[in-house]
């Protein structure tokens, strides 16, 4: 029977993405579900005009996703395994019966509560497999899949919602949509072949793809936690499928997984992203094209052409690999010196079959190139300090003294404050501040975004740009340079501003026109300022989010002008984020919240758990994130953590080292960021040495304990032990752990059972004890073996065939239960059947007498489970038989008791099956 608390865990599981995703119903639940929906599709299949009621349907499709879940895809047919599970031996889900279940899923269906995949012809058959993550041997194909994307395609690194996702969806429903006609044919994608059945097959096919996408997403992101060790909770029904499959997969790699840490490297996922750069390495300046991700024909690879001054000097396709579902090309390097000659005046095109994926125009024409580091440096303003110069014609520049060639065309200097690297075109500025006092400029300047043409870096400014000049200075000298034209300063109107004349001199700027704007002297042709400026009106930059932070790294920015309305998405993680403007593009910040504890790495999620003795009690938390937000940083014991002067730096371990342990709960304490009224937790600091994960995995039929390190919290070399206590608390086994080694122990030589597993710190030192981190109560053994050891059965109640509800029966009882394996998806066991007299006495019926005198032998019984609370049973068990044969079905007579044959009467009750209690 279904009670309350039953149905209200029904009702929740509705709530999943997948219905079958849930862990919330144990056996005996189960048992009571598939009893009950028996009784209702029987009641359906009995009596003409009834139907299963709006209240049921929950239930009804629960019992199908539940018991698909169970099946053996290489025995019975779907169809037949649930029909025997809940109707029993003789039962069938056929015509009416059939179709009220059908009607069932399309009711709550149509509500929203589950999806139909309409694009097979087995259309309910597949949406309840879907639903129930079934057949395994399908998903676990699917995961396979997966890998294959995850190693190849994202290069072994996934953060949560990676666009990629919608690529890969797109990628299989083409594929997908060639097998419609056999839906349960193997594919073959790339080189190898994946066993997809219909279910996985149907979700890429649906026109709302969120159920598939969320499939992958959590797919994915799981992959990359078991790849770096990461502790992993069995949140879900498909973790644990997850959970299996990994296990599978790791023991076939030879060696156990390292925790790798590796940057993300940058793929263009979409072909607006394609941006070649110059770069300097090991003292070879080249030209670096990051991977593409390509969105089809991954048949055939792309060919990228280099020219310089219009002569051809690269013509080659650019390699390619991935997954099959998805391919991206590998990252191409050129030296510039093999490419340019004379000048730099390079332009890229990129073809995938017949269209071209990217032509650079001219956003590769230099007069010369400053690398900073690495990397090329477009800021015309820079610290004096030591750069390095690509050019070739450094006789026509003027450079700082402290110069030194290295190799050809590349020199190393070290600059000065007022040193300058000039040519006819462009001027570098080496210095600390703005040395010409008596003239600036100024502007109404958006200073989180910039615009990017070529190699030179534009201010957005909002109105015009402005230059003040103090009223002494002989401004009849002075000229501005503007889109290759000369003025004088003189020509552009003023107004009076104190002791400073006020020149308008972006008048002749159209909006949203990059332009160069310099101020000079025509006596000896000094450059006094250069502003590199692109005037808008009415600026508005607006973010999705007012704050980036943890798991979804993905963003969209709004930007908004008088004239211009754009929008576009990036991902945190990216090093530069852009937005396409005209033949440039806006360079952005968006506003993120970044951590770290002294001087460690940034974060931008939460930490889940930090052991504080890992920081010492001087650390200092630094925040950063948008100026003009408001931030408090506080604990959840209700305290606050004051911040260093006019810095977003806050005494950490000074408050962290003052808690007491004992007042806390769970011995735990979560920092979080207070801005702007929203909370962000920061990280969960454990006061003493535990655990932030379940530490260990079972595998109990192969009576294997798997101990997971990298869950513990603690000292850097703890002495931890792990103890296996049986059913009186005696410790029967002892193994010593260490958190730099992931080991699986076998304990196959203790009987199978129930134990206590138990994880103890030993603390240092002469008098040191033991203190319990952890304790599970776990089974080493098959389940189906303990399920009734030392239980007695109780039986009163049987099913008949022809009856809409069980009848009472004189009880019978059975002990000595023995599992003895299972067939066609059912659990067989064997037993003793007895009665008790009227002493209370137990009387075993080991044989029985037919009216004609033949004795019957009835011990051991064979019982064949339905669910946890019915079984079929039979008599005469032939206990060494492979199949578990028996001799005959017992019956009942007209006063409700058990027997054989024709002991029944003349018109024996022929039991479908029978309902027990343990």
């Amino acid at each position: 029977m279904i009670d309350r608390l039953l149905q209200d865990k029904i009702n929740d599981s509705f709530n999943s993405d997948f219905l079958g995703n849930t862990l919330s119903f144990n056996d005996e639940e189960k048992s009571k579900i598939y009893d009950e929906v028996g009784l209702i599709l029987r009641r359906v299949g009995g009596t003409w005009g009834e139907t299963i009621k709006p209240n049921e349907y929950m239930a009804v499709m629960t019992a199908l996703v539940e018991l698909t879940k169970e099946w053996d895809s290489d025995e019975d047919s779907w169809l037949d395994f649930v029909s025997k599970k809940l109707l029993g031996a003789q039962g069938e889900i056929r015509g009416k019966t059939y179709n009220q279940v059908c009607n069932c899923i399309d009711e709550l269906c149509r509500k929203g509560k589950v999806f139909l995949l309409d694009c097979y012809t087995k259309k309910y058959y597949t949406s309840v497999c879907c639903h129930a993550f079934s057949p395994k041997s399908s998903l676990f194909s699917f995961f396979d899949l997966c890998w294959e994307i995850y190693c190849k395609d994202l290069f072994q690194q996934y953060s949560a919602n990676d666009p990629i996702l919608n690529l890969i969806v797109e990628s299989l429903r083409k594929k997908f949509s060639l097998t419609v006609a056999g839906t349960d044919e193997d594919i073959t994608i790339g080189s190898k072949a994946y066993s997809l059945r219909a279910g996985i097959k149907g979700l890429a096919l649906i026109q709302d793809q969120s159920h598939i996408v969320w499939l992958l997403n959590r797919i994915l992101y799981r992959m990359h936690s078991f790849m770096n060790s990461e502790p992993v909770n069995s949140e879900t029904y498909l973790d644990l499928l997850l959970q299996e499959w990994w296990r599978q997969k790791e023991s076939s790699f030879g060696l156990k997984t390292e925790r790798r840490i590796s940057k993300k490297a940058f793929v263009a996922t979409d072909y607006s992203q394609i941006k070649p750069r110059f770069i300097l390495e090991n003292s070879i300046a080249k030209v670096f094209i990051s991977p593409i991700r390509l969105r089809e024909q991954f048949d055939c690879e792309p060919y990228i052409e280099i020219r310089n001054h219009d002569k051809i000097v690269v013509n080659e396709p650019i390699p390619t690999f991935g997954s099959g579902v998805v391919m991206t090309t590998k990252e191409v390097e050129f030296p510039l010196d093999s490419l340019v000659d004379g000048s730099i005046e390079l332009s890229i095109r990129i073809t995938h079959g017949s269209n071209i994926i990217f032509q650079s125009q001219q956003t590769l024409w230099r007069e010369y190139i400053v690398f900073c580091g690495t990397r090329e440096t477009f800021s015309q303003s820079l610290l004096p300090g030591t750069y390095f110069l690509y050019t070739m014609n450094i006789k026509n520049l003027i450079v700082p003294a402290d110069i030194h060639m290295i190799s050809k065309n590349l020199y190393s200097i070290a600059s000065e404050e007022g040193d300058v690297i000039r040519s006819l075109e462009k001027i570098v500025f080496f210095e600390k501040e703005k040395s010409q006092k008596d003239l600036f400029f100024t502007a109404n300047e958006k200073r989180d975004i910039l615009y990017k043409k070529g190699d030179i870096l534009y201010k957005l400014i909002d109105g015009d740009l402005i230059l003040d000049v103090n009223k002494d200075y002989n401004i009849s000298d002075l000229g501005v340079r503007y889109d290759g034209g000369a003025f004088k300063l003189s020509d552009f109107c003023f107004t009076d501003n104190n002791d400073r004349r006020r020149f308008i001199i972006s008048m002749l700027a159209e909006p949203g026109e990059a332009v160069t704007i310099s101020v000079f002297r025509f006596s000896d042709n000094f450059i006094l300022d250069v502003a590199n400026i692109i005037k808008f009106k009415n600026i508005a930059v607006s973010f999705d989010k007012p704050l980036y932070y943890g798991d979804n790294l993905r963003g969209l920015i709004h930007f908004k002008t008088e004239r211009y309305d754009l929008t576009g998405e990036f991902d945190i993680l990216d090093e530069e984020h852009n937005l396409s403007f005209k033949d440039g593009e806006l360079i952005f910040n968006p506003p993120v919240l970044r951590w770290r504890i002294d001087q460690a790495d940034w974060n931008i999620t939460p930490n889940e758990a930090l052991y504080y003795k890992k920081i010492s009690n001087s650390a200092m938390l630094e925040i950063d994130m948008p100026l003009d937000m408001d931030c408090m940083i506080g604990l959840t014991n209700g305290s606050v953590v004051e911040p260093e002067k006019n810095k977003k730096i806050y005494k950490i371990g000074q408050i962290v080292y003052s808690l007491d342990e004992n007042c806390l709960s769970d011995g735990t304490i979560t920092v979080f960021a207070k801005i702007n009224k929203s909370f962000f937790e920061i990280t969960r600091v454990y006061l003493h040495q535990s655990f932030s994960a379940e530490p260990i995995f079972v595998n109990s039929e192969k009576f294997q304990v798997e101990w997971l390190p990298a869950s513990f919290v603690g000292e850097s070399n703890p002495l931890l032990t792990l103890q296996i206590l049986d059913s009186t608390n005696t410790v029967v086994e002892k193994r010593k752990v260490e958190i730099c080694r992931q080991v699986v122990f076998c304990f196959d030589f203790l009987e199978e059972n129930y134990y206590t597993a138990v994880i103890n710190l030993k603390g240092k030192g002469f008098l040191s004890r033991e203190t319990e981190l952890f304790r599970k109560k776990i089974l080493l053994g098959n389940i189906k073996d303990l399920r009734f050891k030392n239980k007695i059965l109780r039986v009163s109640e049987a099913m008949f065939f022809n009856n809409l509800s069980p009848e009472r029966i004189r009880p019978i009882y059975v002990s000595d239960i023995k599992y003895l394996g299972q067939k066609e998806g059912s659990d067989y066991y064997s037993g003793k059947l007895f009665i008790y007299n009227k002493l209370g006495e137990r009387r075993y019926i080991d044989y029985m007498i037919t009216p004609k005198g033949e004795r019957k032998r009835i011990n051991p019984i064979r019982l064949e489970l339905k669910t946890l609370s019915s079984c079929y049973i039979g008599y005469g068990l032939f206990e060494n038989d492979p199949h578990f044969e028996f001799d005959d079905e017992f019956v009942i007579d007209f006063d409700g008791k058990t027997t054989i044959g024709e002991c029944g009467g003349t018109n024996p009750n022929y039991v479908d099956y029978f309902i027990f209690e343990v």
